[in-house]
């Protein structure tokens, strides 16, 4: 198979987060890397730059994203800002693409603020533009457990840190919703499977 995925983990996390769904990826085949990023202390624009050049040391043919929350965020930041070249498909996990209500509530509060780093900006209100000639896909969650109740009652659907509404956008080629909290997405079987699918064909069987 001459494609590679790269994973994209979320706020908080480092690349070893990403290890389980990396194996469970490898065993069906695919070729992964993952890009590791410090999600608090630098810009989200230098984050980007840096995933452009990671990217950009692949020697597939095809260049698949795979993005957990704020890794999401971070690959359509990328793929709009900047030419990779490379044919492929992208699948978010839990991303909230119009902002995020948790990530709001707690930059709201002095105490907690900091913990949402220099990426406060594009958690709190997403990124709305998206990148032309590739299929996305969305793995939400809804099993409403998770550190989103810092923040008070959700009262919409969740996956315990962002609301099921919150992962839908016009542009996406497809969305799926899977019992499982926003955690549990990176080291889930099932959401392997499906990335694996989307990644395979555009689409979730």
């Amino acid at each position: 198979m001459n494609a590679e995925i790269i994973l994209v983990h979320g706020l908080w996390y480092h690349g070893i987060g990403m290890a389980m769904l990396a194996g469970r990826l490898r065993n069906q085949g695919w070729r992964v890397r993952v890009f590791s990023y410090p999600t608090i202390s630098r810009p989200f624009a230098h984050n980007a730059q840096s995933l452009l050049k990671f990217a950009q040391r692949s020697e597939a043919r095809e260049l698949h994203f795979v993005g957990h929350s704020l890794g999401g965020l971070l690959i359509l930041r990328t793929l709009v800002e900047f030419n990779i070249k490379l044919p492929g498909r992208v699948v978010l996990l839990g991303t909230p693409l119009s902002g995020s209500h948790v990530a709001r509530r707690v930059g709201e509060q002095s105490l907690l603020r900091p913990t949402l780093g220099r990426s406060v900006g594009v958690l709190c209100h997403g990124f709305p533009d998206w990148p032309t000639g590739r299929e996305v896909g969305m793995i939400a969650g809804n099993r409403p457990l998770g550190i989103g109740r810092i923040t008070g009652k959700l009262l919409d659907a969740n996956d315990g840190t962002v609301l099921l509404k919150e992962t839908h956008a016009p542009e996406l080629t497809g969305h799926i919703v899977l019992p499982v909290t926003h955690t549990q997405m990176v080291v889930s079987a099932k959401v392997a499977e499906k990335t694996s699918q989307f990644l395979s064909s555009g689409k979730f069987q």
